[in-house]
């Protein structure tokens, strides 16, 4: 699905959560949320309303209950709603949320596991809120560990970062394979078609115990 296209998908969705939830305009700035833990509203906004034009529209998820799921790798993700109290579901600029389009376009899609980078564990307990308010089906989640350099930040095109050698394929797969905590193939040479195929067997998630990085020069 394209997100571009379902802004009346997500209209909808926004318009049952406030048949449920409180829903208010913030205009907290990025600089007002810096020190933040979690980035929920830092200022007065539920109680004194803001002006609509220069606001995001957030969701007060202080009147759910406390949630628990279990990621297939990292155990235990708690949504509390002392602590993500509330979560942006329309942008100030009138483009809806990522937390919001996923949730929906998850659900109308019937997607039944979720397996994405652990950068994103953060966003889990407010989808996770966003599901049991809309009364949608929580997905299993899966957070793969991040492979990060050696100063501990995300490899990334915009700071240069190598590209992988397609040539050194089956020599790659296996560090992977490693970083991991999976077994490699006992065939010391093997097309990486063929390696991935055995992986697949043999995958289990259990084994990285609550990985979330790997450095990329270990």
């Amino acid at each position: 699905m394209r997100q571009s296209a379902r802004t009346q998908a997500y209209a909808a969705a926004v318009t049952r959560l406030a048949a449920r939830l409180p829903l208010f305009h913030c205009d907290c700035s990025r600089r007002d949320l810096a020190g933040e833990a979690e980035p929920c509203c830092a200022r007065g906004c539920r109680q004194h309303p803001r002006s609509p034009q220069d606001s995001a529209l957030r969701a007060d998820l202080t009147g759910l209950p406390a949630l628990v799921i279990d990621d297939r790798s990292l155990g235990e993700i708690r949504f509390d709603p002392a602590v993500q109290r509330d979560v942006v579901v329309r942008r100030r600029d009138g483009l809806h949320s990522y937390q919001l389009a996923t949730v929906v376009d998850d659900a109308e899609q019937g997607i039944t596991d979720v397996v994405r980078g652990a950068d994103l564990l953060p966003s889990t307990a407010w989808q996770i809120a966003l599901q049991h308010a809309l009364g949608l089906t929580t997905p299993r989640y899966l957070h793969l560990p991040l492979v990060v350099e050696a100063d501990g930040r995300k490899l990334a095109k915009s700071r240069h970062a190598a590209p992988l050698d397609a040539s050194e394929a089956t020599a790659q797969l296996r560090r992977v394979f490693g970083w991991l905590k999976q077994d490699c193939p006992p065939a010391p040479v093997m097309a990486p078609r063929a390696m991935l195929a055995w992986m697949s067997e043999r995958w289990d998630p259990a084994r990285l115990k609550g990985l979330r990085e790997v450095r990329l020069d270990d």
